[in-house]
């Protein structure tokens, strides 16, 4: 008999997991991304994110691979301005700040994190969700930002800028799904306050996410799919069935 699985989103969803080695991997189902059934999975990432910041800042600057890359500057980049403005939705920023002179008028939904040293020096982390564009044209003429990344445009691999490995599920055949973001200094699950942990309830996978360039969580635990029939195996050629749950 065809196994019932129960349908794990009718959009996308993300989810963390947890590889042999530590590493933390960053999911979105897309429309057909199967879901492990002990992942937890939410439509909206930016929080999870946002507490990963918090918990390690000085990751953006350990995975920012040149002098350009460091800042979010296309944040306000011609191409993407409507009506003038420099963004429309999903400005949401993480940014490491030499002081808090701006803090009160860098835009809303402001929180700052305690005080951390980098490379850099001092910093403090601050979370804006809804950036001012002349706040933030300030702190990066006044060298006030060391290092800043949008939680927008996830598929533009920014998840590695936080230290973790990022996947994408392919449009076809739930799944599986291919790296799209590698860091250069990965964040391991214990160096995580225990709280996070249990926040972004990553679930454990035996591979290693550095060594797999695609993951099909079908062949590795139970999941939750959209819909039933076969699906493509991390090979990305074969087809099989659904398998059993145990």
């Amino acid at each position: 008999m065809q196994p019932d699985y129960p349908a794990a989103h009718s959009m996308d969803t993300h989810w963390f997991a947890v590889d042999s080695a530590g590493h933390i991997g960053f999911f979105e189902t897309g429309e057909p991304g199967p879901v492990p059934v002990d992942a937890q999975a939410d439509e909206d990432a930016h929080e999870w994110l946002k507490h990963l910041f918090f918990a390690a800042p000085a990751m953006l600057l350990l995975n920012a691979r040149s002098k350009d890359a460091v800042h979010a500057h296309e944040l306000f980049e011609e191409s993407s301005r409507r009506g003038g403005f420099g963004y429309s939705i999903n400005s949401s920023l993480c940014m490491l700040l030499r002081s808090k002179q701006y803090v009160s008028e860098v835009g809303k939904g402001v929180q700052v994190g305690p005080d951390v040293v980098t490379p850099e020096g001092t910093v403090y982390p601050v979370y804006v969700s809804e950036i001012d564009e002349q706040a933030y044209r300030a702190i990066h003429e006044t060298g006030t930002c060391v290092g800043c990344v949008g939680l927008w445009g996830l598929d533009e691999n920014r998840g590695e800028r936080l230290g973790i490995y990022h996947f994408a599920a392919e449009d076809y055949r739930h799944g599986p799904y291919v790296r799209i973001g590698v860091p250069d200094k990965p964040l391991l699950i214990s160096q995580l306050p225990a709280q996070v942990q249990s926040l972004i309830a990553a679930c454990p996978l035996p591979i290693r996410f550095d060594k797999e360039p695609s993951v099909q969580p079908l062949e590795l635990v139970p999941c939750s799919t959209w819909g039933g029939g076969e699906y493509l195996a991390s090979d990305m050629k074969t087809i099989r069935p659904m398998p059993e749950h145990k």
